[in-house]
């Protein structure tokens, strides 16, 4: 598939459109919400990794850091795209101010059919090994799936965020996600099939060092 088929998009801040088409907008899932904290030393080898992240070059695929969920293993049929690898590369990489830190957000847009999700994935498995907080994959294709993946990424496993986290009420392991996912620690996050820049507002962190990677259809 040509490459011209897929676009990528970038932005930058602490809000997207909070809805849209006249819709009603979503309350961010991220009001009240504790931010985990994490240690200097962890923080500063995170930092130094995601510096390290090359923006020429693309990087041979390795295995992801330690709590990643992903549900794609590597394509090794994959080819091309290069171009749009090392833009996404761009987009997403840290600027490294932590006083003026803003949620970084890339989007892969496109016809249905033209390798959003694959080329989502490669990147993945080829620039996740920066993001030392880990990568996270979430399907947002059907709306009322997403918080029980979210919880997901906190189990043992993943983030093991608790000894006793499975036996907490499901709202309580959101809770306890995403004060991971807006903490200083650099993390990706992928928000596959897209379709709703209100969910986007809603799941994105508003602060922290976490980078949203989203493949759509909207071509905006």
């Amino acid at each position: 598939m040509a490459e011209d088929q897929l676009f990528t998009q970038y932005a930058q801040g602490n809000a997207i459109a909070q809805a849209s088409y006249g819709g009603t907008a979503i309350v961010n899932v991220y009001q009240d919400i504790s931010t985990r904290s994490v240690d200097f030393a962890t923080l500063a080898t995170a930092q130094q990794q995601l510096e390290h992240l090359p923006l020429g070059a693309i990087p041979d695929i390795t295995p992801l850091p330690s709590g990643s969920r992903v549900p794609f293993a590597p394509n090794p049929l994959f080819v091309g795209r290069a171009s749009h690898l090392r833009a996404l590369a761009t987009m997403l990489k840290d600027s490294g101010d932590q006083d003026e830190r803003r949620a970084k957000i890339a989007a892969i847009t496109g016809l249905g059919g033209v390798g959003k999700t694959q080329l989502a994935t490669e990147f993945v498995h080829r620039y996740g090994q920066y993001f030392a907080g880990g990568v996270f994959w979430v399907s947002f294709a059907e709306a009322n799936a997403i918080p029980a993946q979210v919880a997901e990424c906190g189990r043992s496993g993943y983030l093991n965020l608790r000894p006793d986290f499975h036996t907490l009420p499901l709202e309580d392991q959101i809770r306890l996600v995403l004060g991971a996912w807006q903490s200083a620690l650099p993390r990706l996050l992928v928000f596959d099939n897209c379709e709703d820049e209100a969910l986007v507002a809603q799941w994105s962190p508003p602060t922290g060092a976490s980078c949203v990677l989203i493949t759509s259809r909207r071509a905006q």
